[in-house]
């Protein structure tokens, strides 16, 4: 589907996130980091939600614009108790997108892989793919590789000065 196909857009959610990504009317990329009407209304015009969503330009951008008014956030019923101390659901939400022929899509989020980062004794596969996506942007192969095999035995690490050298700026690393 295109996002011009899309009458409505509900997020039914957790009070904590109602509360944290409240923001329906974002002037700026920034702002657009905290509003989940804007990260829903970008991902389905852009397709993607990654750094260049939240460029000033694409929250001023009349589709996004449009879309954003189309977005609600509402208290999912069975969320509203959820003990986050135990991290249950703690991103979960159900997305109800109604089309503009009559047809309704709904999907059940779960919560999201960054809370917690690790899958037993592993870190998520989506988060190291978010990783790669946003460092290939400043560093080179081999320093991303770098920081993927330091996390890999961050626990054997005798300081966190060595663990964060590939981040280093090359003009630093000397």
């Amino acid at each position: 589907g295109r996002a011009v196909d899309v009458d409505s857009v509900r997020c039914l959610t957790n009070h904590m996130t109602q509360h944290s990504l409240w923001n329906s009317d974002p002037q700026t990329g920034l702002e657009g980091k905290l509003s989940l009407h804007y990260c829903v209304a970008a991902a389905l015009v852009d397709g993607q939600l990654e750094v260049e969503q939240f460029h000033d330009s694409r929250a001023q951008d009349p589709k996004i614009r449009a879309l954003i008014k189309r977005v609600s956030i509402e208290p999912h019923p069975a969320m509203a108790n959820l003990d986050f101390t135990k991290g249950k659901d703690f991103l979960g939400m159900e997305v109800v997108i109604k089309l503009k022929n009559g047809k309704t899509v709904s999907r059940h989020i779960k919560s999201g892989f960054s809370v917690p980062a690790v899958d037993g004794e592993r870190v998520h596969d989506e988060l190291i793919d978010k990783f790669v996506r946003n460092a290939k942007r400043v560093l080179p192969q081999a320093a991303i590789d770098d920081c993927l095999a330091r996390v890999a035995r961050l626990e054997t690490l005798p300081a966190l000065g060595e663990f964060q050298a590939p981040l280093r700026h090359a003009a630093a690393r000397g």
